[in-house]
């Protein structure tokens, strides 16, 4: 989706660690699904220098701006 015509707001938030994270650093691999009804969901696998840490969710608004 191109960002200059689609807007993409944040309406939640969740992350879910299963261990505290090493060191300054954390390394979200993120992925986004977004729906034509103008509902997406983002996921992310979270990472430190050790390895996975945990995931996030975030329920995405689409629009057009």
């Amino acid at each position: 989706m191109d960002w200059d015509r689609y807007l993409f707001i944040n309406t939640d938030l969740t992350v879910t660690l299963h261990r505290e994270p090493v060191g300054e650093w954390v390394c979200p691999d993120a992925i986004t699904y977004p729906e034509r009804t103008g509902v997406g969901l983002a996921e992310s696998r979270m990472f430190d220098e050790k390895g996975p840490i945990g995931r996030g969710t975030r329920t995405l608004f689409l629009g057009p701006r």
